[in-house]
């Protein structure tokens, strides 16, 4: 499967040009897939794109938690409330 964002390239291109693939991976941020034998093997990314990752998908899976909890939770909550909600949160991590 293919993806525009993704760059493709022989495992054997990564030993033989490995400083160069390292710095296209930090240059582009977009992760290089590595193929053995024709056939996708390995993905390398930078660190920072692996973070980004991560986050994205903390924030989706969370989405999805509140979506679920709305169904089942008949509680609605006003801009200000929410707004004290986020304040009293930020500041509890900040004193942690």
């Amino acid at each position: 499967m293919s993806n525009v964002n993704t760059n493709i390239i022989p495992a054997s291109d990564l030993k033989n040009n490995f400083n160069e693939v390292v710095k296209a991976v930090h240059e582009s941020s977009r992760p290089v897939i590595l193929t053995e034998n024709g056939s996708e093997d390995m993905i390398i990314m930078s660190y920072r794109t692996y973070q980004n990752l991560l986050f994205d998908l903390e924030a989706d899976i969370k989405i999805a938690q509140a979506e679920i909890e709305e169904e089942y939770n008949d509680k609605r909550y006003t801009h200000e409330e929410m707004y004290e909600a986020m304040l009293a949160a930020i500041d509890v991590r900040a004193n942690v």
